[in-house]
């Protein structure tokens, strides 16, 4: 499944992390115009995994 309509999620409706200063949205807005441009390059964009995962382990606790 492809990622970035759950960043683009976390980026409309917020996250935990947001709100707890652990993610910076501008700087994760970014990074997810880059992987809609093409612009993939391992070192940033793959720590977006890490991002996404974070987000919904969160979630779960918190429901």
């Amino acid at each position: 499944m492809n990622g970035l309509p759950i960043l683009w999620r976390i980026l409309a409706e917020g996250s935990p992390l947001i709100e707890a200063d652990l993610l910076d949205p501008d700087g994760l807005k970014v990074l997810v115009g880059e992987l809609e441009d093409g612009r993939y390059r391992e070192e940033y964009h793959s720590k977006l995994v890490e991002v996404i995962t974070l987000d919904q382990a969160v979630r779960a606790f918190l429901t």
